[in-house]
């Protein structure tokens, strides 16, 4: 709860930041559109009417959401600090690391915020310095030069701002978006663990009543079938040592990308808690099961058209065969299935 507290409010303040910051831009634009309808001749009466009428309710709108986000905000502050000092004895270890992250972001939007501040202020001293020069108008050619060179430059500074808020309001939308994918996938990890008790006790007694492979006589079973079930054992069973939930997320993405290596990327942002690096480790593991079921699937279906070819022979019924043959008629070494 404290990390998606963190996550959601530096999201919501930096929203509210980009909120705050193009309200402001709004009214410089406004003061330039004013301006050179002076400038450049006057426009009817009622359609500048309705331009400030549209412009101020753009203004309120502004304000009413900058302080719905605001709210929304001290909300998630104070519920998170709940959750994470009422907890913190109990997981010591975690909450330090939480409070690290929740320090840094702190920080990092202190650092944005005077940022953005200090653009807003150098485009508003320079609105300043403009209508301080109308209120002192030349029809000369040089007075009206200087003019339009002074709104260009505030026009491009506001410009140049509001592309860089759109790029990092983009960001962080796919941010919290990557963040309610985790959360999500988080959610449905622990919902599997609640289910699948049950179903992992029966799995386990099952596989405590099979023979283990390395109890059965390697020489009565093919090559492939050993090389598999040892590979198996050795690498954390039909999921590499992973959970149900990773392993079967893992072949859903897999699959979706017909086994693109770009497809490791995804996984990475399905499952939280791995790393690009064991995704790959875990793609070299599931190409090489894949292999070695193959060559077992190939044997089994030559088994399938001819069963005894399953168990080689062994010596002393080789020796046996010689002496009456095949079809003799002494009794036949029956070998279990």
């Amino acid at each position: 709860m404290g990390a998606l507290g963190i996550k959601s409010a530096v999201t919501q303040g930096s929203k509210l930041a980009w909120r705050e910051s193009e309200h402001q831009e709004i009214g410089s634009v406004d003061c330039i559109g004013a301006r050179r309808d002076l400038i450049g001749g006057s426009r009817p009466f009622q359609l500048q009417n309705w331009k400030q009428k549209v412009s101020r309710m753009k203004k309120a709108e502004f304000i009413r959401t900058a302080e719905k986000l605001k709210n929304q905000v001290t909300v998630m502050e104070k519920d998170k600090h709940s959750h994470f000092y009422n907890q913190r004895g109990d997981f010591r270890t975690e909450h330090s690391v939480l409070e690290e992250l929740e320090n840094k972001l702190i920080n990092s939007r202190k650092t944005e915020r005077a940022k953005i501040q200090q653009q807003l202020a150098k485009i508003h001293n320079n609105v300043k310095k403009l209508q301080h020069q109308l209120k002192d108008v030349k029809p000369t050619p040089d007075f009206v030069e200087k003019l339009r060179e002074m709104m260009e430059e505030i026009e491009n500074a506001i410009n140049t701002f509001k592309e860089e808020q759109r790029l990092i309001y983009e960001e962080l939308i796919q941010e919290e978006k990557t963040t309610n994918n985790e959360l999500s996938a988080v959610s449905r990890k622990i919902d599997s663990w609640a289910l699948g008790n049950s179903e992992t006790e029966k799995a386990f007694r099952a596989i405590s009543s099979k023979v283990p492979v390395d109890r059965v006589t390697p020489s009565t079973l093919p090559e492939e079938v050993v090389e598999f079930e040892k590979f198996l054992q050795q690498t954390g069973g039909r999921q590499g040592g992973w959970d149900d939930f990773d392993h079967q997320n893992f072949v859903k993405v897999r699959s979706k990308h017909k086994g693109k290596p770009a497809f490791m990327k995804e996984v990475v942002e399905h499952l939280p808690g791995k790393t690009l690096d064991e995704v790959q480790q875990h793609e070299k593991w599931h190409q090489k099961f894949l292999a070695l079921e193959e060559r077992k699937k190939e044997v089994e279906n030559n088994v399938s058209r001819d069963p005894s070819r399953l168990y080689k022979p062994t010596k002393g019924w080789e020796e046996r065969t010689k002496k009456i043959g095949p079809s003799g008629s002494g009794p036949l070494l029956h070998i279990p299935h």
